[in-house]
């Protein structure tokens, strides 16, 4: 039998993320362990709450982030140590050019994340 692997998650950015875990050693990807939200950092002046999840088993766990509230949905996968803490530091929001300028001209907003791996608890910087 095998015990789950811990990892948290800590998003210190303006946007919500949505999450899903998988085995390290899972390679198809077929089936998520865990899925969840993480919320956005509400207030500069005070830190966010890590939020802990897992995968099954391991010692890794794969964890796909997705960025919300953008028009181009961008997937983020990350391999997370257990035990670790994935703090999001910073997630930029960037705008691309239209594919077909004729049918819709308007640019599409999308993410470009920052994260760190961490062994402990880091706080959210205060900008």
């Amino acid at each position: 039998m095998h015990a789950d692997v811990h990892v948290r998650l800590k998003n210190c950015s303006d946007y919500p993320i949505k999450f899903l875990t998988f085995n390290g050693a899972d390679w198809l990807d077929a089936v998520p362990y865990k899925a969840g939200t993480v919320p956005a950092r509400k207030d500069t002046k005070s830190d966010a709450k890590p939020k802990r999840t897992a995968c099954h088993a391991g010692e890794v766990c794969k964890v796909d982030i997705t960025p919300q509230n953008f028009d181009i949905e961008v997937k983020k996968r990350v391999r997370v140590p257990s035990g670790t803490y994935l703090r999001i530091t910073y997630i930029e929001k960037k705008y691309a050019p239209p594919d077909n300028p004729i049918m819709d001209n308007r640019e599409k907003s999308y993410p470009v994340i920052s994260y760190s791996l961490d062994e402990h608890e880091r706080p959210c910087d205060r900008s």
